[in-house]
């Protein structure tokens, strides 16, 4: 009995490690599933197929045109049992802000071993060379506490033009100076006075205003909650976020939702400074939400960005894991501490026998049904 519980403490011991080690094993990489099969063995790529036949990019557009984007994205590879990436999205945004995006956000969702094409609309607004800017992201869930982020971007060259934006005209070439015969001097001939010649001081044109480079567009990021994080009900949680482009000051607005389409949302938060941060008491209730940051422009109010995430709201408790480990370990060390007790005891006989084989069938379900549920 007591190598047998020796044993058995051994193999909960193994368990509880490889649980641990499993829980905090992430990838992050152009293959992420090279981080724990080596040799290429599966593979997964999350890809907008740059120069692909069906791509939409326009090189040129009117002020106040409206033109069609569309790019294809492609989940390729050989991921095994879990070849579905999650919560699939494009964005599609103006690098100068020559143009417009309607609904810069492209949700796709669910994306097998597939090809799926996004688009969205464009709008001229200012003449000048623009690029277009396009990411792609998405998840892939295949364990209870293991998860793989993919993403990629695009910026396809040459430039869109807007309008009709006049080049840069080349500097003037300064003239090769020739050399002509010198006059040879009369010396009867009298010498001239010299003159002097009025300068003239150029004046300044009073409309003249140097030239600014365009403001970069307006963009936020959410850096929590992350893609696919499980926020507690009713608890106190802190939204950080990140901005770039526009003019100072930046307002955010912050908003959640049951659905990514409803018209609908509840205001977390107003019209707040970019501060980078905002404290907020999740809903008491356990659901899937939407979470949307808008960036509003102070001295443009019709120019901003937004950025929506999904999560889920869970209850507030203790991590599954953990409460199964300390589970494991109690099964592993109680054997050992029961036959001390009984040994103080003095069970003899068959009593002692039958109370040790139901002990050990009791610890081995324990084990097994730890292991499956896991």
């Amino acid at each position: 009995m007591k190598k047998m519980s020796i044993i058995i403490f051994f193999v909960t011991l193994a368990i509880i490690l490889l649980l641990f080690s499993s829980f905090y094993a992430m990838g992050a990489s152009n293959n992420p599933c090279g981080s724990c099969h080596s040799g290429q063995v599966y593979s997964q790529y999350l890809d907008i197929l740059e120069g692909n036949s069906e791509n939409q990019i326009p090189s040129g557009i009117e002020i106040n045109e409206t033109k069609t984007v569309s790019v294809i994205v492609e989940n390729r590879g050989n991921p095994g049992t879990y070849p579905t990436i999650s919560d699939v999205s494009l964005t599609l945004t103006s690098k100068y802000g020559h143009f417009s995006v309607y609904s810069s956000k492209y949700n796709i969702g669910e994306l097998p071993l597939t090809k799926k094409s996004a688009s969205w609309q464009i709008t001229g607004v200012s003449e000048g060379f623009d690029s277009l800017v396009i990411r792609a992201s998405g998840i892939n869930k295949q364990h209870l506490a293991l998860t793989f982020l993919f993403s990629d971007s695009y910026s396809p060259a040459p430039s869109i033009t807007v309008g009709h934006p006049s080049p840069t005209s080349p500097p003037t070439p300064t003239p090769t100076p020739t050399n002509e015969p010198s006059p040879t001097p009369n010396p009867n001939s009298p010498t001239p006075a010299p003159s002097l010649a009025p300068i003239n001081t150029p004046t300044p044109s009073p409309n003249a205003e140097p030239t600014s480079p365009p403001t970069e567009p307006l963009s936020i990021l959410l850096d929590s909650p992350t893609v696919g994080e499980r926020l507690k009900m009713g608890l106190n949680y802190t939204m950080k976020w990140s901005t770039s482009g526009g003019t100072k000051p930046l307002s955010i607005t912050l908003d959640y939702s049951l659905s990514n389409n409803s018209e609908s949302w509840t205001t977390i938060a107003a019209n707040i400074s970019d501060n980078g941060s905002f404290t907020w008491n999740t809903p008491n209730s356990t659901t899937t939400i939407y979470i949307r940051a808008l960036v509003t422009d102070s001295s443009n109010p019709t120019q901003s960005a937004v950025i929506i995430r999904k999560v889920e709201v869970n209850e507030p408790g203790a991590p599954l894991i953990i409460i199964v480990s300390i589970v494991l370990l109690i099964a592993g060390l109680l054997p050992a501490v029961l036959l001390k007790l009984k040994k103080k005891a003095k069970f003899r006989g068959r009593r002692l026998h039958k109370s040790k084989d139901f002990l050990n069938r009791v610890i081995l379900l324990m084990l097994l049904f730890s292991v499956i549920f896991v």
